[in-house]
């Protein structure tokens, strides 16, 4: 769910378009990625000091008010669909999903693969992602992080003007809830896939928490 909505997120935002979107952020000669991985999900853009405020401005509506509307949800699903059920025939993809099944077990947050599985994929509405948004992406739920040449003064003006009137809608979603998994141990997986032109062998194991205080 998390994936298909970091897709859609910038398929058009504010008063712009998916097309008008993608132009705007060209002709700023900046780069805009929306990503969801493991533990968290991200919205980014860079741009040159000069052009900050404008690609600012586009983030800023890319993370508070996509249009997330229902012809692109229908191309971007379709497209999705195709991209995992293209992700079983590459041995290194479904060697990736199947270790990390192996390794934390499949039904927990990192033995899942972050880019969803196709048995699962038309459980998915545009409705649902809706309700996710609302409950995920929302300010406090959000840390920004802000490199360059810029100063505190300068943020605080642009965060006012793009982001002041960002509020979470409902109840947000509670945090995870993280368990030790204890797999069997020592395994060998084995995973035929008749005229494979490609064998892939990982060897795979458990590292620190990321509580870690040595991490």
């Amino acid at each position: 769910t998390m994936h298909l909505l970091a897709d859609m997120l910038d398929e058009g935002a504010g008063a712009r378009g998916a097309l008008e979107l993608s132009d705007a952020v060209a002709s700023l000669g900046a780069s805009l990625s929306v990503y969801a991985g493991a533990d968290g999900s991200f919205a980014q853009v860079s741009s040159l000091k000069s052009k900050f405020d404008d690609a600012f401005a586009i983030l800023a509506d890319v993370v508070a008010r996509p249009k997330l509307d229902e012809k692109e949800f229908a191309r971007v699903k379709k497209l999705w669909k195709n991209s995992l059920r293209k992700r079983a025939d590459e041995p290194t993809a479904v060697a990736s999903v199947v270790t990390a099944s192996v390794l934390y077990e499949q039904k927990t947050a990192y033995g899942h693969p972050t880019s969803g599985l196709y048995s699962k994929a038309d459980l998915l509405d545009l409705g649902a992602l809706k309700g996710t948004y609302d409950r995920t992406w929302r300010p406090d739920r959000a840390t920004l992080v802000v490199v360059g040449q810029i100063t505190k003064a300068e943020l605080e003006a642009r965060l006012a003007a793009s982001l002041g009137s960002w509020k979470g809608k409902g109840e947000p979603l509670p945090p995870a809830k993280l368990t030790t998994v204890l797999a069997e141990r020592p395994r060998l997986v084995l995973v035929d896939r008749p005229k494979a032109v490609q064998t892939v062998i990982m060897v795979a194991r458990d590292g620190i928490v990321a509580s870690d205080e040595r991490a």
